[in-house]
């Protein structure tokens, strides 16, 4: 069964917004201040979420690992900057 592409952007909007806000809480409850700061906490939470759940799944999958690697450089990328972001926002 196929989402409408409407929906899936929504929906992936949503699961942006909730990861930025966990990420804020991460970042007030460590007390990071700094862009260096936020960037290691968004390479932590990637490293110890998005890339064990990303493996995970594809090693369970019919996709390459090139694809994988395609999706954690993405999803690393995201997350070191909403890091960096938020931290200084602060």
């Amino acid at each position: 069964m196929e989402i409408p592409i409407p929906k899936t952007y929504a929906l992936s909007f949503v699961c942006f917004l909730v990861m930025a806000w966990m990420m804020a809480v991460l970042v007030d409850r460590t007390d990071v201040f700094s862009a260096l700061g936020g960037a290691k906490l968004g390479g932590l939470t990637w490293l110890g979420f998005a890339a064990t759940i990303g493996l995970t799944a594809n090693l369970y999958s019919d996709k390459p690992l090139s694809a994988y690697l395609i999706d954690a450089g993405y999803q690393l990328a995201h997350m070191v900057t909403m890091g960096i972001i938020l931290a200084v926002w602060r």
